[in-house]
C-alpha cells in the first residue's frame, strides 16, 4: 500500500487494520507517515480500534460487517471533504504563522527603532518642532503596542501562549483603545 501511495495519488486510502503483514493501530500510525494529505478511512472489526485510529489520524472508520454501499459512499466522501477541509486550515495556520513571525521580527524592529530615534530627536529639537516629534513618538508607540497586541492575538489563535494565563477586562481593554482612538483623531 505505502509502494502504491508513492508512485500514484489516491483519493483516499480504505485501510484493513488486519492485513498479514499490519496490525492493529501501528497500521494507521505507519500509513499516516506516508501519506499526510491522503483521507484514510479504517475497516475494523471493533469500534473501540476505530476510534483510536481516528486519534491516530485516521479521518473515519467503519466496522466491517455493518457496512452498506450508503454508507461507505457518504464515509467517502465525508472522509475526502475533511481532510480537503483540514489541508485547508493547515495552510492559513502556516500563512498565519508568517505573519506572526514578520509582525515580531520585522515591523516591531523597525517601530522600535523609530521609537529611539524619535526620543533622540526629541531631546534635540528646538520648540517648533517639539509638538511634531511628540507626535511621532506618540504614534510610534501606539503602533508598537498593535504590533504586540497582535502578536498576543496569534499566540492565542495558534494556542501558542506564553507565560500566566492571566484575566483580562475586555471592556476596560476596549475603552482604553477606543479613547486613544478618539484622542488622534479628533
Amino acid at each position: 500500500g505505502i509502494e502504491q501511495l508513492e508512485n500514484n495519488s489516491p483519493d483516499i486510502v480504505l485501510l484493513d487494520l488486519g492485513l498479514p503483514d499490519s496490525t492493529g493501530i501501528k497500521t494507521v500510525e505507519t500509513m499516516i507517515e506516508h501519506t499526510r494529505t491522503v483521507p484514510v478511512v479504517v475497516l475494523t472489526g471493533r469500534t473501540d480500534a476505530g476510534v483510536e485510529a481516528i486519534r491516530s489520524g485516521a479521518q473515519d472508520y467503519l466496522v466491517k460487517g455493518t457496512i452498506t454501499t450508503e454508507l461507505l459512499v457518504r464515509t467517502i466522501r465525508y472522509a475526502i471533504e475533511r481532510a480537503r477541509i483540514t489541508g485547508k486550515l493547515r495552510d492559513r495556520s502556516h500563512r498565519l504563522a508568517l505573519v506572526n513571525e514578520l509582525v515580531r521580527a520585522g515591523i516591531r524592529t523597525d517601530i522600535s527603532m523609530i521609537v529611539g530615534w524619535g526620543d533622540q530627536l526629541h531631546e534635540s529639537a528646538d520648540r517648533t518642532d517639539q509638538q511634531a516629534v511628540e507626535e511621532i513618538l506618540e504614534a510610534s508607540n501606539h503602533a508598537l503596542g498593535l504590533a504586540d497586541t497582535a502578536a498576543e492575538l496569534m499566540d492565542v489563535l495558534t494556542g501558542e501562549l506564553s507565560g500566566s494565563d492571566s484575566t483580562q477586562d475586555l471592556r476596560a481593554v476596549l475603552t482604553e483603545e477606543l479613547d486613544q482612538f478618539r484622542c488622534n483623531h479628533d
